[in-house]
């Protein structure tokens, strides 16, 4: 479903019958896929420092060829690391699980794990600790908040249907109260991506 009218101004969609259909969503002489990824909402540019990300660029667009083979780059220069990353990523996680559970009877699985993925993410593509770094173990949390504006038109948040659909599915959430936020981020990816 779409956004609310202040947000999305074209809510046409496409409604696919059944898995025959759907090869057509790639053939792009039949569907533009610019500005979409999230259905007819695309977030405010003003989130990700004026501009379009990978994911709302449509095929057809240069930078779509160049941000993709940027990333496939990226993947490929440090696929090497990727599987020592992850394992040591992860058996950090879990030893703070083991430990919570030796010591308090119980562990909370969520923020650790994202700290975890987040660890393995920095660690296995960019070779940095984000422990070491300004960033330190904010980034879960910075991110979750930035990934929050981004959606918040199209997310549920558990409140009565007819409240979100008044305010979070009807206006932006201003992406000043996330700025600091995302500066954070920027610096963190521009320095040691």
């Amino acid at each position: 479903m779409p956004p609310g009218p202040f947000i999305s101004t074209n809510p046409c969609v496409i409604v696919l019958l059944d898995g025959k259909s759907f090869p057509i969503l790639f053939d792009l002489s039949k569907v533009e896929k610019k500005d979409l990824f999230t259905g007819t909402y695309m977030p405010s540019t003003d989130l990700t420092g004026g501009y379009r990300i990978l994911s709302y660029l449509d095929p057809s667009e240069s930078n779509h060829a160049k941000l993709k083979q940027l990333l496939f780059n990226l993947i490929k220069s440090r696929r090497e690391f990727v599987i020592p990353e992850f394992n040591s990523a992860f058996t950090e996680l879990f030893e703070v699980l083991e430990y919570d559970i030796a010591t308090k009877g119980k562990a909370e699985f969520a923020d650790p794990n994202e700290q975890a993925t987040f660890n393995f993410l920095s660690r296995a593509f960019f070779g940095v600790r984000p422990i070491d770094t300004a960033l330190g173990k904010d980034a879960p949390t910075v991110i979750s908040k930035w990934v929050l504006f981004n959606l918040a038109p199209i997310l549920s948040v558990g409140l009565p249907k007819e409240v979100e659909e008044a305010t979070l599915h009807s206006v932006r959430l201003p992406s000043t109260l996330v700025q600091k936020d995302y500066n954070r981020l920027y610096e963190f990816f521009g320095y040691f991506g």
